[in-house]
């Protein structure tokens, strides 16, 4: 947690999975003049396992949460081989648990928190090699962040996709090229310091 805090500089909290706490790096190290940057990402983390800031910083905050990859498949169907993830098997969650997770998180915020912008749900191990290639996966993740959607347009949570928010170098793409990944489940750092710079774009313009 950022310990040097200026009561002058609006608060950013980063929450959620390993997605959540290279962005926080970046965003710490670009960005900790201009706010009070805290942690509250841990990689690996789950519904069971998010860590939350206490009530009276979620209201006077706007909270960054890039999460859930972690609540929608087994975790044994995924193995890491010479530096790179794999799925090897695809067994996703059913997609009304997967529904209720996305519920339980976005009602808390919702109850405590002002300002939260949700991040969707990038694609892991999207095509990590020839041999894993499995029937449903793309359709699975279109239905994810379909249901997503859905919730975030039922609470004052405001969603934005990686896509919308990186789209000068999306180039159009429906998914993260695979060049940005450094290992079939993470980016590369210059991806997560675009997408910090877009955020704190928008907060700074008001439309956050």
């Amino acid at each position: 947690m950022q310990r040097n805090i200026n009561d002058t500089q609006a608060n950013l909290c980063i929450m959620g999975s390993s997605h959540a706490m290279r962005l926080y790096k970046v965003t710490n190290e670009l960005y900790s003049s201009e706010f009070n940057v805290y942690n509250f990402a841990k990689s690996g983390a789950d519904y069971d396992s998010y860590k939350y800031p206490p009530k009276n910083l979620l209201s006077e905050s706007y909270i960054i949460f890039a999460g859930f990859g972690n609540d929608l498949m087994s975790r044994d169907c995924y193995y890491k081989q010479k530096g790179k993830w794999h799925l090897k098997q695809f067994k996703p969650n059913p997609i009304n648990k997967i529904q209720t997770i996305f519920e339980n998180v976005l009602n808390y915020f919702e109850k405590t928190a002002n300002k939260t912008y949700v991040l969707d749900i990038i694609p892991r191990c999207h095509h990590c090699c020839r041999r894993h290639r499995f029937k449903g996966y793309d359709k699975f993740f279109r239905e994810v962040n379909k249901r997503l959607k859905q919730v975030i347009h039922k609470t004052k949570c405001q969603r934005h996709s990686w896509n919308h928010l990186l789209k000068k170098s999306y180039k159009k793409q429906k998914v993260v090229p695979s060049s940005w990944f450094i290992d079939n489940l993470h980016l590369k750092g210059s991806v997560y310091k675009r997408l910090a710079q877009q955020i704190v774009n928008r907060i700074r313009k008001g439309h956050f």
